[in-house]
């Protein structure tokens, strides 16, 4: 696969820009500091996983002075063309069209317009703790598979409610609470179970 084309709009700090890659080879991007190349570079990124790469909220993600950001994508494969079409509010939630029709999850995205970003944060794969590894397989999990994509964004809801039931519990704690602390501890130990399975599955088709 590989990208035809790239338009964004009110995108960081670019108000509109066009990209067409080289069909065969090398494509470089060259350009002072700060005039936005690696902006440039997230827009693609983001059209194949719905997140920025540089762990950015999606408000960072959207022109001074706009109110949303626009990015269109289209790729090019043996198998079919891809066209996404995206609309990321500072306020609200994200529209993503995949060949015209509405995208449910954005981990979907991964499994139609893969991907690869290299970057020097990547290090911290190695240099950091065990949270980076986790998340870079359970990127490689949503990409491979659509189904795991909904286990993990399950998980992660869980997770908020469970953390923000005991944030609101704190010093009042009661009987409702706890049976309702026992119905997300289950639900996230139903979720953790299969994403622990999914993990493992894939650690072992990497070796």
């Amino acid at each position: 696969m590989h990208l035809v084309r790239l338009e964004i709009e009110d995108w960081r700090n670019w108000t509109r820009a066009e990209l067409e890659p080289a069909p065969s080879g090398l494509t470089v991007i060259r350009g002072a500091n700060g005039q936005g190349k690696t902006n440039l570079l997230e827009a693609v990124a983001w059209a194949g996983s719905g997140k920025s790469f540089r762990s950015a909220p999606k408000e960072a993600l959207v022109r001074y002075g706009s109110e949303s950001s626009i990015v269109r994508a289209s790729a090019a494969s043996a198998v079919g063309d891809v066209q996404v079409d995206a609309r990321i509010p500072r306020h609200g939630r994200v529209v993503v069209k995949l060949n015209g029709q509405p995208l449910k999850r954005l981990g979907e995205l991964g499994n139609r317009f893969p991907v690869v970003v290299f970057s020097p944060e990547d290090l911290s794969i190695v240099k950091a703790g065990p949270q980076q590894r986790r998340s870079l397989l359970d990127e490689a999990l949503s990409t491979l598979h659509p189904k795991h994509a909904a286990t993990i964004s399950d998980t992660e809801k869980v997770l908020r409610q469970r953390n923000a039931l005991l944030r609101q519990a704190s010093g009042r704690w009661d009987a409702d609470a706890e049976r309702t602390l026992d119905v997300w501890d289950l639900r996230l130990a139903e979720l953790g179970t299969e994403l622990r399975k999914a993990r493992g599955w894939l650690i072992d088709e990497i070796h």
